[in-house]
């Protein structure tokens, strides 16, 4: 369930870059590798590309600029808006490794 979840975050965002300017401005330029670890074992990674994010794929990537750590549940009730992740975070229930500047660009897009 998680993963169709990020899959349709992911596609959700690409859409939104195409139809607003807001985002693509946000977006244009950026490249960065992303990866999901759960705490169940499973890992998945996907990259932004000049701004684009690419599709979800499994397994681990060595040194992504930003790395994402929770357990399923809390993932899912993030993106069904069950949780904030600020709460999220606060709870320690997801931990991110990111710079600052990724932090709040993260937090605009999503």
């Amino acid at each position: 369930m998680v993963e169709h979840l990020i899959r349709d975050a992911i596609e959700k965002l690409n859409e939104k870059r195409e139809s607003d300017e807001k985002v693509r401005a946000e977006l244009e330029g950026l490249d960065r590798t992303i990866m999901i670890s759960l705490t169940d074992g499973r890992i998945f990674n996907f990259a932004i590309e000049n701004g684009h994010l690419s599709e979800l794929r499994d397994g681990a990537i060595q040194n992504p600029d930003i790395s994402i750590e929770s357990d399923a549940e809390t993932l899912e009730g993030i993106f069904k808006g069950e949780i904030g992740a600020m709460k999220a975070l606060a709870l320690k229930r997801i931990r991110v490794n990111a710079s600052i500047q990724d932090m709040l660009r993260i937090r605009k897009l999503f």
